[in-house]
């Protein structure tokens, strides 16, 4: 499929190479990862008594910064990951414990449709991420519908995967204070 990350991420790699250009990985750059994870503090600052996190995934950025400093801070605390059924890059790479390359990816959620993850992101989630689910695409358009009615908030496919996983009930919440990041193509 065209038009998704892994198109865009070439044309970044070629107009580098042929113009110079200076290229910063949108989500396996070490500072951009510790960018992300000011997000882990804010949840932290705000919600000390959470107890799990639900993050969106696509290359890993947004979950390896949440999940490193969460850890750090609140070790206790289950970090979650969620992707797309259509573009489970980083699931089936931590599955199977090696980065893996999906052939082409296909999902609503098209900020998180990323085909590999990166080397650092894939270090970091197999460090401190507990647990991955996949949502489907039904799930995740559910979880944007149900946004609009109950929060008046509208989020993007990407964005509604955390939610979509806590309605589908793929991790055990039960008696838990659960917060969804919804955000995601950073």
């Amino acid at each position: 499929v065209k038009g998704v990350y892994d198109d865009a991420y070439n044309k970044a790699l070629e107009l580098r190479d042929k113009e110079g250009y200076t290229f910063i990985h949108p989500f396996n750059d070490e500072q951009v990862i510790a960018g992300q994870g000011t997000i882990g503090l804010e949840i932290i600052n705000q919600l000390p008594d959470a107890d799990v996190i639900v993050v969106p995934i696509g290359g890993g950025g947004l979950i390896a910064g949440v999940a490193y400093v969460i850890k750090q801070l609140k070790p206790n605390c289950k970090v979650y990951g969620v992707q797309a059924q259509g573009a489970p890059s980083m699931y089936n790479s931590i599955k199977h414990g090696n980065i893996e390359c999906l052939k082409s990816v296909s999902t609503i959620a098209d900020g998180i449709a990323v085909k590999q993850p990166g080397e650092n992101t894939f270090r970091y989630v197999s460090e401190y991420v507990d647990e991955i689910a996949l949502v489907t695409d039904d799930e995740v358009s559910g979880a944007i519908l149900a946004l609009i009615e109950k929060q008046k908030m509208i989020a993007e496919g990407a964005g509604a995967t955390a939610v979509a996983a806590v309605m589908a009930g793929k991790f055990d919440l039960k008696g838990k204070r659960v917060v969804a990041v919804v955000s995601g193509g950073n």
